[in-house]
């Protein structure tokens, strides 16, 4: 305590603790654009109807073409987003998650392996099981959520030739 000519100063007050760390919060879903849709349970490569997708088979596991209409369960027009999604120059185009919109912990994810074909109205996309659930059932509400993988790069520089000694 020291003392001035106007009096004692004070004592100096105790340092306050810290709080405790929080949690830390659940992992993000998977990132890129995601659209409603409805599973159709069906395998035929044809339209799938309004607001619907479907695979040729029904063990998701050994599908090797996702079908989707141009439209998502609300109507909106997809095409020029469905048009662009295999624009990769890379081999494996993309990948997309395809997950119950009530439950995301139910999912299954691929990759998009080809080009896609506009069939007017619907599309073909080639694909290939990565993991997660081999089957959804006929109507379920879906959410399918497109990710583009980035372009190949540019080829490296060759290396110099070793010497012969």
């Amino acid at each position: 305590v020291s003392q001035s000519r106007y009096g004692r100063s004070g004592f100096s007050g105790v340092v306050g603790l810290s709080g405790y760390s929080g949690y830390s919060g659940r992992d993000g879903n998977f990132g890129g654009a995601s659209f409603d849709y409805t599973y159709d349970s069906g395998i035929l490569a044809q339209d799938p109807g309004l607001g619907n997708i479907r695979f040729n088979s029904s063990d998701l596991s050994s599908a090797s073409q996702l079908f989707i209409d141009s439209q998502d369960d609300s109507g909106k027009d997809l095409t020029s987003f469905l048009q662009t999604i295999d624009d990769s120059t890379s081999d494996i185009k993309g990948h997309f998650k395809i997950s119950l919109k009530t439950d995301n912990s139910v999912y299954t994810f691929f990759a998009i392996t080809g080009t896609v074909t506009n069939n007017t109205g619907w599309f073909t996309v080639p694909v290939a099981y990565v993991n997660g659930s081999t089957s959804l059932s006929n109507t379920d509400d879906v959410l399918i959520t497109f990710a583009r993988t980035g372009d190949k790069g540019d080829q490296g520089m060759s290396g110099f030739s070793g010497y012969l000694s």
